[in-house]
């Protein structure tokens, strides 16, 4: 009689009198099991047609008592609190669910929810935690173009340059695509890692968009290159292009031509190789 009743209740649209149904349903259930499965049914009753969050809230929370294991009640949950801004709640909820979809390897569904967690640390102050989300993110949805951004400027904030080109050297192949705002923000990190280097620098080349490492050997008053200079030169030019991994040194903005942006975003360095 009672399932009779949750169809013609489905069917004519009265959700008030199905979840009343369930409530008495949830009430006989034997099992945490069906507890937990009557419980996420009225909360999404509640949320998706009766437009009520304190209710879905109530029942989705009651389902996740019963059973905490159960990554359709979790789901909702993390889904709820992020739609309505409350972030900090979602978190133990979200390292959860990360876990639970790495491990299943439901990598389709698992990166949007790594970077929910990775920018919400960032946020909290906790940029070494951060980056681990943000790093398994990259690694299934590497053209998540934000996602790359933050684990870059986290790494550059924590001097992890080598990794920062890692992932930030790739968006350079798709740069003409970007908006302004997030090619600046690329090209000028990438400015930053270039300060790192002792001689030389990395560089786009214009005529094919080729990424280059530069370095020169300035001879004048008669002098002679020698054999050990060039072992010199080709050595840092090698350890270097290991180390860093290729970068862009100029960047148009606000304006400028590239010769201008060239100018002013190269730093001369002084010492010995």
């Amino acid at each position: 009689m009672r399932k009779f009743l949750k169809a013609s209740y489905l069917e004519d649209g009265e959700y008030s009198k199905l979840a009343e149904c369930l409530d008495l349903e949830l009430a006989a259930a034997g099992t945490d099991e069906e507890r937990a499965a009557v419980s996420m049914d009225m909360a999404e009753i509640y949320l998706n047609h009766l437009s009520d969050g304190e209710k879905f809230l109530e029942y989705a929370l009651k389902a996740y008592g019963y059973r905490r294991d159960d990554p359709r009640t979790v789901t909702a949950l993390v889904d709820f609190f992020l739609k309505n801004g409350r972030d900090s709640e979602a978190v133990p909820y979200l390292e959860w669910l990360v876990n639970y979809l790495e491990a299943k390897r439901l990598l389709k569904e698992l990166p949007p929810y790594a970077n929910a967690l990775g920018r919400i640390l960032e946020a909290s102050g906790d940029g070494r935690r951060a980056v681990d989300f943000y790093r398994i993110c990259h690694e299934h949805d590497a053209a998540n173009i934000d996602n790359a951004l933050a684990l870059g400027r986290l790494h550059i904030r924590h001097n992890d340059m080598e990794k920062a080109l890692r992932v930030m050297q790739p968006m350079l192949l798709r740069i003409d695509s970007l908006p302004l705002d997030q090619k600046k923000e690329i090209l000028l990190s990438l400015a930053r890692i270039n300060e790192n280097l002792l001689c030389g620098h990395f560089d786009l080349w214009h005529a094919d968009g080729s990424l280059v490492f530069r370095n020169g050997l300035l001879l004048s008053g008669g002098a002679d290159v020698n054999d050990a200079q060039c072992e010199a030169l080709i050595r840092f030019a090698v350890e270097t292009c290991d180390r860093y991994f290729p970068a862009v040194q100029f960047v148009v903005w606000a304006g400028q031509n590239a010769e201008d942006a060239l100018a002013a975003s190269m730093i001369e360095t002084m010492g010995e190789a």
